[in-house]
């Protein structure tokens, strides 16, 4: 699995694990839809490193865990 999918699968996990919907999330980042995030999740569209790094504040894991990772897998 190359970064970007596993990327991808760590949003949406980590999302869920965490109870929180696309709207809550978009709301964080300041987005007025949760299509953002949609995207993200999807891979029609990619983060920007700012976006990386505040995902991984919202989640208290490392950029490296966050792209790296596949936290589901690792129990995370």
């Amino acid at each position: 699995m190359d970064e970007l999918a596993i990327m991808r699968r760590n949003m949406r996990y980590l999302r869920r694990k965490n109870g929180y919907s696309q709207d809550f999330v978009a709301t964080y980042f300041h987005k007025k839809s949760y299509t953002t995030i949609q995207k993200w999740e999807s891979g029609d569209s990619e983060p920007s490193v700012a976006n990386c790094v505040a995902l991984c504040r919202l989640y208290n894991i490392s950029l490296n865990e966050l792209i790296y990772t596949d936290l589901e897998k690792a129990g995370k």
